[in-house]
């Protein structure tokens, strides 16, 4: 990045902090739509109320309100 005033290189840190954000939140869209999902991946772990059963499995995601159920891994998929 150049300084439009003096033409010197310099750190256009509003400039860099914007790229950050895009290629972080399309790291973490990837990684909910496509590992979470079981698309491109082997899924999330999933247990039972208690904790005590479970298994790697592909979640759906859930989109309304039931998507802040925490018992229900379609938010993590979702959100």
């Amino acid at each position: 990045f150049r300084d439009p005033r003096t033409g010197e290189p310099a750190l256009d840190l509003p400039k860099i902090f914007g790229i950050h954000l895009l290629l972080s939140g399309l790291l973490c869209f990837g990684f909910g739509a496509f590992h979470v999902t079981g698309l491109f991946g082997p899924g999330i772990w999933v247990s039972d109320a208690y904790g005590v059963t479970g298994k790697v499995q592909p979640v759906a995601p859930a989109w309304g309100a039931d998507g802040f159920n925490p018992f229900n891994p379609g938010g993590i998929a979702a959100h």
